[in-house]
């Protein structure tokens, strides 16, 4: 009775032996994953950095179009009031040789 015994708990010795060897290895699935996630964490956060840089310069390219916009819309109105200036001037010259001659 006692052998008996005595071989059930050397069976559960390996048994938990094999356990112990499983939640190790299982430790040390989890410690790589934790890397693995704070590579990842840490990549995201670059990520995100990356992402406000580009809102960044987006904004800046936004604001430059709108000045850009602002100052075509005033050149255009400068142009068209120096055309009008011009036309003018043809015609009252035109006006003068017309009636020159």
């Amino acid at each position: 009775m006692l052998e008996k015994q005595d071989a059930m708990l050397e069976k559960m010795d390996i048994l938990l032996d094999k356990q112990d060897e499983m939640l190790g290895k299982q430790d040390t699935m989890l410690g790589k994953m934790d890397k693995i996630l704070g590579k990842q964490d840490a990549m995201s956060g670059k990520m995100d950095e990356m992402l406000g840089k580009q809102d960044l310069m987006i904004e800046k390219q936004d604001e430059t179009i709108k000045v850009i916009k602002e100052e075509s819309g005033k050149t255009r109105e400068v142009m068209k009031s120096e055309i009008r200036h011009a036309s003018s001037k043809i015609d009252k010259t035109n006006e003068l040789l017309e009636k020159r001659f």
